[in-house]
């Protein structure tokens, strides 16, 4: 493999981050250490991608925040990174009483306090059997360069409830690392 290192270009406009690269080719961005360079990319930029499926669908009637089978774990490349967090999938809220479901991402692991969740859904109070899609994002300030797990938690505001999350295979988590 050839390898070019240029210190600077002329003739590419102030702020200009282009660079033409032949259909076929490919060009490597990483520094002599085989890492991405965050810092000298311009913020906003998504420096990687990651995605989890659901193993098991999860079941609980419990009044306090259970795990799902729902997490992925990602190591910032810069504590100055955010990580744009997404889920997609479908919840049920079924009982005979009048209470919902509570869907919530959590950094780190799942607790039954609301203030430690970076964001919550609810389904709304209801009896009967509710098919609910489920779409939570919040964008995250880890602040490190160590691993960070986030995980999807479940429980209902009430008894005489029961909730599900998870169908294994539809249910997806993504994970984004953002320059800041």
């Amino acid at each position: 493999m050839s390898e070019l290192s240029v210190g600077s270009l002329s003739g590419l406009a102030a702020n200009s981050y282009v660079i033409d690269v032949a259909s076929g080719s490919t060009l490597d961005v990483t520094n002599a250490t085989g890492t991405l360079p965050a810092a000298q990319l311009p913020a906003g930029t998504i420096l990687q991608v990651l995605e989890a499926t659901a193993a098991t669908t999860t079941t609980t009637t419990s009044t306090s925040a259970v795990d799902t089978s729902l997490s992925a774990t990602i190591t910032p490349s810069s504590s100055s990174s955010k990580i744009f967090v997404t889920v997609a999938g479908v919840g049920t809220n079924s009982g005979s009483t009048a209470y919902g479901s509570r869907f919530r991402i959590y950094r780190g692991g799942v607790s039954g306090t609301a203030t430690d969740s970076l964001v919550s859904m609810y389904t709304g109070d209801n009896t009967g059997r509710v098919d609910v899609p489920i779409f939570m994002s919040c964008l995250d300030s880890p602040s490190t360069t160590s691993a960070v797990t986030y995980t999807v938690g479940i429980y209902v505001s009430g008894a005489g409830v029961t909730t599900e999350f998870g169908k294994a295979g539809y249910t997806k988590m993504t994970l984004m690392e953002v320059a800041g």
